[in-house]
C-alpha cells in the first residue's frame, strides 16, 4: 500500500484526474508490473485491495468502461515525459493480432523516435484487419499537428504499406517531410522523363552499395527525391531498399532506418513486455484506454532503463558486441518489477522513490 500511495502522489502531479481514479490507476500499474500481462483476470489477483477477487475484477472492468481518457492531455504528457527535444522524427506503423478465430485488433500508432526506441504519442484502433487508408492516417496526423504543430516534425518514417499518391500529396501540402520505403516495382521517372520501375534505375549497384538519383523524380505525379541501397542479403526476392523523401536528404537511407525503433516499441508492448495480445477487451474506446496506460508504463520503464544503464552499462552478447543481452526497456522493466515484487526491502523503497522522479514533465 505504501508503494501505491507513492505512485498515486506522483501521478497526481502529472494527470488531472480525481483521487479515486488516480488511486485505482496506481494499483493497476503496480499489479501490471507484478503479473506482466494486460489480462484483467490476472491483474485482479495482484491488485492490492481488501475487496474479494470477483469484486476487484469487476472494478477493473468498470474502470475501462467508465473513465474518460483525454487523448490530447495524455499525448502532451507522453511527449513531455520522453524528454526528446523537438523537432521530432516520427515513425508511423501499425501492429495487429487475432483475438480468437474471427476478431482482429489493429492499432495504428504514431511515435516519437528516441535513442533506439520510439515513444507512443498518438494511436487509434482500425476497425478492420490489414492496412490503413489515407483518411485514417490523416485523422491521426491531424490530431498530432493540432497538438504540436507541423513545425514540430523533422520528418516522418514509413514502410511500404504507407505508399499512395493521395497520402503523400496530403503530406506535401501540409509541408511534412517524410522517408517512405518504395516497392521495387514502383514507377519512377528516369533522366529522360520516362516512367520505369524503381529497381531498374538502380540495377548498376553492387551488394552493399548505395546511391541517390540526381534531382527530383516523378512518382504518382508527385515530385520527390530518391535514394537506394542494394542489400547484401535480400528478403522476399527484393534486393533493394528504395526510399523517397519530400525534400533533398543526404542521409535518407539512414533516416529511414529509424523507422525500426517502433518495432522495438511493439515488442515491448506485446510478447517482450506487457503482453498486449493477452487482452480480452473488444470495445475500441477501452482498447485505446488500455494502450494509453501502457504508453505511460512503457515510457517510465524505458527512462528507468536508461538510468540503470548509466549506472552500470548493460551486458552485450559476446559474439555480437553490437547487441545488448537485454534491451534498455527490459532493464528498466526488470528493475521496476523487482522493486514492486519485494516491497519490504529498505533499499527497494528508496529506489522506488528515485524511479518515480522519471514520471515528471520537468
Amino acid at each position: 500500500m505504501h508503494q501505491a500511495s507513492l505512485l498515486e502522489e506522483r501521478l497526481a502531479s502529472i494527470l488531472p484526474w480525481n483521487r479515486a481514479r488516480l488511486k485505482f490507476l496506481a494499483r493497476f500499474l503496480l499489479a501490471l508490473l507484478t503479473v506482466r500481462t494486460v489480462n484483467l483476470a490476472e491483474i485482479a489477483v495482484a491488485v492490492a485491495s481488501p475487496a474479494k477477487l470477483e469484486s476487484r475484477y469487476k472494478q477493473l472492468q468498470r474502470f475501462f468502461a467508465s473513465f474518460d481518457l483525454c487523448r490530447e492531455s495524455l499525448s502532451r504528457l507522453l511527449a513531455a515525459l520522453c524528454g526528446v527535444p523537438a523537432p521530432w522524427v516520427l515513425s508511423l506503423d501499425r501492429t495487429e493480432w487475432k483475438l480468437g478465430q474471427k476478431h482482429a485488433i489493429n492499432f495504428l500508432v504514431l511515435a516519437i523516435v528516441g535513442e533506439g526506441v520510439a515513444y507512443p504519442i498518438c494511436w487509434m484502433i482500425l476497425n478492420k484487419p490489414g492496412a490503413s487508408n489515407t483518411q485514417e492516417r490523416q485523422r491521426l496526423l491531424r490530431r498530432f499537428v493540432g497538438l504540436f504543430g507541423a513545425c514540430s516534425i523533422d520528418f516522418l518514417c514509413m514502410d511500404r504499406e504507407f505508399g499512395g499518391r493521395d497520402w503523400l500529396d496530403w503530406l506535401l501540402k501540409k509541408r511534412i517531410d517524410f522517408r517512405l520505403r518504395l516497392k521495387a516495382n514502383s514507377l519512377l521517372s528516369n533522366a529522360q522523363g520516362e516512367l520505369v520501375s524503381a529497381k531498374r534505375l538502380f540495377g548498376y549497384l553492387k551488394a552493399g552499395e548505395a546511391a541517390g538519383l540526381q534531382g527530383a523524380r516523378r512518382l504518382w505525379g508527385l515530385t520527390l527525391f530518391v535514394s537506394a541501397l542494394k542489400l547484401a542479403q535480400a528478403k522476399e526476392g527484393n534486393p533493394y531498399l528504395i526510399v523517397v523523401s519530400a525534400l533533398p536528404a543526404e542521409d535518407a537511407l539512414r533516416d529511414y532506418a529509424l523507422r525500426w525503433n517502433i518495432e522495438t516499441l511493439f515488442g515491448a508492448l506485446k510478447s517482450r513486455g506487457f503482453r498486449l495480445e493477452d487482452t480480452r477487451l473488444h470495445h475500441q474506446d477501452r482498447l485505446e484506454k488500455l494502450f494509453g496506460i501502457l504508453a505511460i508504463l512503457f515510457t517510465w520503464a524505458h527512462l528507468v532503463g536508461q538510468w540503470v544503464a548509466s549506472i552500470q552499462p548493460l551486458r552485450r552478447i559476446a559474439k555480437r558486441a553490437h547487441r545488448l543481452a537485454r534491451s534498455v526497456f527490459r532493464a528498466g522493466l526488470d528493475f521496476l518489477r523487482e522493486l514492486v515484487v519485494n516491497p519490504d526491502n529498505a533499499s527497494h523503497r528508496k529506489d522506488l522513490k528515485l524511479t518515480l522522479q522519471f514520471l515528471s514533465c520537468a
